[in-house]
């Protein structure tokens, strides 16, 4: 065999195994494409305080920042609740039929951030309404998520 048969063969079985990877993940998240966070909540009680960020299938550059600083608040502000799963962030879109529900169980009239409790027999939840006001000042929204965050995981008990 010549060296360029040889690198065409080599090629052929790279395309091959990447090709077989992708498969693999996409059986393996159901074939959603989706990232661990934006995956559905099963709607079995969690043993952890969730903060949702709640949009839809069209998104502007507002919402977008909404979902951004979201995210840096509660991950720079809240590493070791996520390490130990006391606190988890997820990303949902409520114009997907399976996450419809989440617009009547929390009320949602637009995009939201909601921090639910899901310790316990009954749910406890709460819209940080204000992300629309502080939007436009980063620092003030991330203040204002992590002080929220932090009052209502305050307010949780383990039982």
């Amino acid at each position: 065999m010549n060296r360029r048969m040889i690198v065409t063969i080599a090629l052929l079985a790279f395309v091959a195994a990447a090709i077989g990877y992708i498969l693999i993940q996409e059986a393996g998240s159901g074939g959603s494409g989706e990232s661990r966070e934006a995956r559905v909540w099963s709607g079995e009680p969690q043993p952890k305080v969730v903060a949702y960020y709640f949009h839809g299938d069209k998104r502007c550059r507002t919402c977008l920042s909404i979902e951004t600083y979201t995210k840096e608040a509660i991950e720079s502000g809240f590493p070791e609740q996520l390490a130990s799963g006391d606190l988890e962030l997820r990303i949902v879109n409520v114009d997907e039929p399976e996450n419809e529900h989440f617009i009547e169980d929390y009320q949602l009239t637009t995009k939201s951030v909601i921090l639910a409790d899901h310790r316990g027999g009954e749910q406890r939840w709460k819209n940080l309404d204000m992300i629309w006001e502080y939007v436009s000042d980063k620092e003030v929204f991330l203040d204002y998520v992590r002080g929220e965050t932090e009052a209502f995981l305050g307010e949780t008990t383990d039982e």
